[in-house]
């Protein structure tokens, strides 16, 4: 059986929550059941079954070297911070079309 240490990252490769690709490890629940919070999940945790959980897979020298690991993790607030600086972005991007669709006619006529 394999053993994980508290907020370690692991991956969920079977069942409902296989979409969801990783989550944070919170602790056991039971002897059969883990406590984990999935990324992207809207509730704080969830508790699975020991079987979907792996360990993530670690990145071999030649990713390492290239700068691929192929897991990033970040904290929950980063991420939805990212999400509203690319809503910001995405808003002034449409004015900026806006804009420039008014210029073109101006120039047209």
């Amino acid at each position: 059986m394999m053993t994980f240490t508290k907020g370690a990252c692991v991956a969920i490769v079977k069942g409902v929550y296989k979409k969801n690709g990783y989550g944070v490890y919170l602790g056991e629940h039971s002897n059969v059941v883990y406590t984990v919070r999935a990324e992207g999940d809207t509730k704080p945790s969830r508790k699975m079954w020991k079987t979907p959980i792996a360990k993530v897979k670690a990145a071999t020298p030649q990713q390492e070297q290239e700068g691929v690991s192929g897991v990033v993790v970040i904290k929950r607030k980063q991420y939805e911070q990212l999400l509203e600086e690319i809503n910001v972005l995405t808003e002034q991007l449409q004015q900026l079309k806006i804009k420039m669709k008014g210029l073109e006619e101006l120039l047209i006529y």
